[in-house]
């Protein structure tokens, strides 16, 4: 017998999960399994939680094992703000271009993630394929109990270089710098300023992060 999803999230057409996993920078974060899964782990108040995700008919099926209550409620909620929304829900009919982008991708779902694990993300990706990354991502995130700017912040630089060793050791103090003023300012502001603010002014001011 099949192992029945702890969250079923339905969409407009049959989701395109190996599609969803391919093109955006929150998806480095899942690492693929046989069979078109993806799993990736959870920290939630000192719980590591693993969770696969897989396709369902019309949906995206998710199986983990938190407890039932507040912890799975919360788990459920952080799995529902990452796949939000479908290609095939926007409005792009006012070029011919966007239009056969919509069409061509509709069954995936865009993506979202908290905006420093997204910084983090991008680092290790740059000049490297999401196969590393994929490799190397788990291993920091285990490390820091789930990655943040305190997290981050408390590796040492020596060991955050072997960790991301595959990724570029190089980029270990720009990381360490990175969250080190994060934590200065604060995670909710720098979240607010890289999503909130306009997009020319989001970009100048993440040109200046470490």
């Amino acid at each position: 017998m099949q192992p029945q999803p702890a969250l079923v999230l339905p969409f407009e057409v049959q989701p395109d999960l190996a599609g969803t996993m391919d093109i955006q920078i929150p998806s480095l974060a899942w690492e693929p399994l046989p069979g078109g899964r993806f799993r990736r782990v959870y920290h939630l108040h000192g719980h590591a939680l693993p969770v696969e995700a897989a396709e369902g008919e019309g949906a995206l099926h998710f199986f983990h094992a938190a407890p039932f209550g507040a912890l799975a409620e919360e788990l459920n909620a952080r799995l529902r703000a990452t796949f939000p929304r479908q290609v095939a829900e926007l409005d792009l009919r006012s070029h011919p271009t966007l239009q056969a982008l919509h069409d061509r991708y509709r069954g995936v779902i865009i993506m979202h993630s908290e905006p420093f694990e997204a910084l983090v993300l991008t680092v290790l990706s740059q000049n490297r394929t999401g196969e590393i990354v994929r490799a190397v991502y788990p291993a920091l995130d285990s490390r820091c109990r789930g990655v943040s700017p305190r997290s981050l912040a408390d590796v040492p630089v020596d060991d955050l270089r072997e960790l991301i060793r595959s990724a570029g050791p190089y980029k270990a103090p720009r990381l360490t710098e990175t969250a080190a003023r994060v934590l200065a300012e604060g995670e909710a502001t720098f979240a607010k300023r890289v999503t909130n603010a306009p997009g020319p002014d989001a970009l100048a001011y993440l040109d200046v992060v470490p």
